[in-house]
């Protein structure tokens, strides 16, 4: 039953966006500042059994991302108004936050004056990469 609805909601992914050209899984890594998160340097650690999908749709400008934990489904975003050269290169900025990804290297960072700083990793950062 659950690869049923696991094609439902792929056709109904793609029916949403359907220009849209989707990445290959990605390992993300939680980085303890923003400039490990730039490189995702050997600093970022593996966030424990967290992957994220990318759909990316030129014609709209728009990336949506897809957030798994164990294999399972978690959340879903969606980042407009995006410059976009390929499925591997695209940069969407919305206020502080910056989602971006350069030759295939996720980035996830904040240009906030307030998180220029330096995170304990087993406390929580608002820095992430992908491998």
């Amino acid at each position: 039953m659950k690869k049923y609805w696991s094609l439902i909601l792929l056709f109904l992914a793609f029916n949403a966006y359907p220009q849209a050209i989707i990445s290959k899984q990605k390992t993300m890594y939680a980085c303890p500042s923003n400039s490990d998160v730039q490189s995702c340097s050997s600093k970022c650690k593996r966030y424990p059994e967290s992957t994220s999908v990318f759909m990316v749709d030129k014609q709209i400008n728009s990336v949506m991302k897809k957030n798994y934990q164990n294999q399972k489904f978690q959340s879903s975003s969606v980042y407009k108004n995006c410059r976009i050269f390929d499925v591997n290169n695209w940069e969407c900025i919305d206020g502080y936050q910056s989602d971006s990804m350069v030759d295939g290297i996720y980035i996830h960072t904040s240009s906030n004056p307030a998180m220029d700083q330096v995170y304990d990793l087993t406390v929580g950062t608002p820095f992430f990469c992908s491998k």
